[in-house]
């Protein structure tokens, strides 16, 4: 298997460095910190949807475009490059994690939106909450630990550890009106180009519809994947290419360093 990006692969980064060339000035950043770290979505985010950015990794039925893992890396590689603020990491995220392990109705109810431009926050770590049987559910209380893009979030993926310790971690699905049960608190953060939170539950009912056929290995691995990513964008030394940033200075660009194989194992 070619470790090398296709030609497609290729123009998918050069198309999303442009994009965040143009719509990712430091001077427009920077007026945006506080409006970002409050969970205010970014002046860009109207124009990622545009782009279809959001939705690259969505199935087609969702109005995605039914792309892969690979090319989801590249799009956060690139955006992080470009030092592209917003909720982008968490919202991918928790979209690609319900497209794979969300049942076909809340599939169908859920992805049409984050095509659409909704944002969303994954928890990573169990920690905090507890899950107790309710009917043909669970009732879920607790505290989580800090969560990315929480505060700007409108759909949630959570996970609980049962109160039974039979079942292991319950990973499931906030979205719609179940937003109401939630308290989110906002944290401060180095990093104040997006926020972090918080996030209370008392007693949330959670349907099994919307409970996840998911296991806390496979998330974190995915998970990863993307950190991964982004990680890349932040560390990655630039080539001589370079992309004109809005106000009119040259910045400094490069191919995507992402990794096919490294990314597909993460998903498999």
């Amino acid at each position: 298997m070619s470790i090398a990006l296709s030609e497609d692969q290729k123009a998918l980064a050069d198309s999303v460095a442009a994009f965040t060339a143009h719509h990712a000035s430091t001077t427009s950043t920077r007026a945006e910190f506080e409006d970002l770290a409050a969970g205010i979505w970014p002046v860009a985010w109207p124009a990622l949807v545009q782009q279809g950015f959001l939705g690259l990794h969505l199935p087609v039925e969702a109005g995605g475009d039914g792309a892969g893992l690979v090319e989801l890396a590249i799009l956060l590689e690139e955006t992080t490059f470009g030092l592209l603020p917003g909720p982008l990491l968490p919202t991918v995220l928790t979209s690609l994690v319900i497209s794979r392990h969300a049942s076909a109705e809340l599939r169908e109810r859920v992805l049409p939106g984050f095509v659409a431009g909704a944002t969303g926050a994954c928890a990573t770590d169990p920690r905090g909450l507890t899950a107790t049987r309710s009917g043909d559910g669970w009732e879920v209380s607790g505290t989580t630990v800090p969560v990315l893009g929480a505060v700007s979030a409108e759909a949630y993926v959570l996970g609980a550890q049962s109160a039974d310790g039979t079942t292991g971690t319950v990973w499931f699905v906030v979205e719609g009106p179940q937003r109401a049960g939630l308290e989110v608190t906002r944290l401060h953060s180095v990093d104040v180009t997006r926020d972090i939170g918080e996030i209370m539950l008392s007693g949330l009912h959670v349907t099994a519809d919307h409970v996840l056929d998911l296991d806390s290995e496979r998330l974190r691995s995915t998970a990863a994947a993307l950190f991964s990513a982004e990680s890349a964008g932040r560390t990655g030394l630039p080539t001589p290419r370079c992309a004109s940033s809005s106000n009119g200075l040259s910045r400094p660009s490069r191919r995507s360093s992402t990794s096919a194989p490294a990314c597909s194992s993460a998903a498999s």
